[in-house]
């Protein structure tokens, strides 16, 4: 069967009252957790990237981008690579305590793990950097070793160049300059121009991404948007991100299912007759759910090329086909029982995890399975967007305060 982008699956209208009883099973025991059993990471990381370039899962709060890149500028007017390195470090430790002290109690990275700390501001921050052209050099690394390379003994066409020579900083020249006293007392709150110049780095890295739209016309109330796609029904996108949404909504949509179906054959496996009784209520829930109603993708290449680039889908190939496979078979049958007891269903999923995890795969290995939490993978993926809504959020708070 070839599958195009107006595929759907059934409605079954069971009334208003039995939908909510429905999706309240859901929520009764799922963990909310996105692990990638199944081994979809590759097509959801392209859909994040595209739509919000330089995040990541790690980040906190939208501020660290600028505290890094002033601790790089910091560092590299040390004499030798090692001790940018070290300047750095007892920068960022001075940092987290200065947030501490500052009040900050939510997002403040180290404030658990102190001494211990094994990712610093400075990796988790990284890509962003990079990404909005903050950061010319592709690594810290390099950066160091350029700001080496620059000092007047390291060089020795510096005199003839001047301090401003032909290497460049490897700093964006326009980076605003640090309050005075971060390193005592310090907030995520963003001045107004920092604000306007994360704006500018985003749109002009990332013109047609969905974040700088975002950024850039402050539309949307935060609160009521729980994923990127519910964004559509507080404002008007423009196609191409409009597209691109309700690509990503129908791919959250789809892998959920087939998580579902995996955890109820690990209940099944473990003889776990409650959690099987509630997996199958779940995906009952899920095949008769009214989003099903929306079209969603056909996961077939030049379907997939409208709203990735060609890079990305080449990228997605191992995620696309499986997906394609899955829905394909949840098109052709008419209940959700009919699904979840089909063999060649259940043979699709048993064979996407053993070739995902080897030996490790739960649904071979009873040691592997021992392990089993009961949910696995079961949260709705909503491609970075917590870590998105938090940065808007400081970007549009430093606008009110303007």
């Amino acid at each position: 069967m070839t599958l195009t982008t107006r595929s759907s699956f059934g409605w079954l209208d069971a009334g208003h009252e039995r939908r909510r009883q429905m999706l309240e099973v859901l929520d009764s025991f799922a963990d909310k957790t996105t692990v990638d059993d199944l081994g979809i990471g590759t097509i959801r990381d392209a859909l994040a990237d595209t739509m919000f370039p330089g995040t990541s899962v790690l980040h906190t709060r939208l501020r660290y981008v600028l505290m890094v890149a002033w601790g790089l500028r910091q560092a590299g007017e040390q004499p030798n690579v090692d001790e940018m390195w070290g300047e750095l470090r007892q920068y960022e430790w001075r940092t987290l305590a200065s947030l501490q002290k500052g009040g900050e109690e939510q997002g403040v990275i180290g404030s658990r793990a102190q001494k211990t700390l094994q990712r610093m501001p400075s990796s988790i921050y990284s890509s962003a950097l990079k990404s909005w052209g903050i950061r010319t050099p592709s690594t810290i690394g390099a950066y160091f070793q350029l700001c080496h390379l620059r000092s007047r003994d390291q060089n020795p066409w510096a005199g003839e160049l001047g301090p401003q020579n032909s290497l460049g900083s490897g700093l964006d020249p326009n980076l605003p300059a640090a309050p005075q006293g971060l390193l005592r007392q310090a907030s995520f709150a963003l001045r107004p121009e920092e604000s306007e110049y994360l704006r500018e780095r985003i749109r002009r890295s990332h013109r047609e991404s969905l974040f700088a739209w975002l950024a850039d016309h402050e539309p949307v109330v935060l609160e009521r948007v729980d994923a990127p796609w519910d964004i559509t029904s507080e404002v008007e996108l423009p196609e191409p991100l409009h597209e691109l949404v309700n690509t990503a909504r129908g791919i959250s949509f789809s892998i959920l299912g087939a998580s579902l179906l995996y955890n109820l054959a690990l209940a099944e496996k473990s003889e776990d007759e409650e959690r099987a009784d509630h997996y199958e209520s779940a995906l009952s829930a899920w095949f008769s759910d009214r989003e099903a109603e929306a079209p969603l993708p056909s996961f077939q290449p030049r379907e997939l090329l409208r709203v990735l680039p060609e890079s990305m889908v080449r990228r997605v190939e191992s995620s696309r086909g499986f997906l394609a496979q899955w829905t394909e078979h949840v098109e052709n049958t008419r209940s959700a029982e009919a699904l979840f007891r089909a063999p060649e269903v259940r043979q699709l999923i048993s064979n996407r995890e053993r070739r995902m995890k080897g030996k490790r795969a739960r649904l071979y290995n009873p040691a592997a399975l021992d392990q089993w939490s009961g949910a696995s993978g079961t949260g709705r993926l909503t491609f970075r967007w917590s870590v998105v809504r938090q940065h808007l959020e400081d970007l549009y708070a430093a606008g009110a305060d303007a």
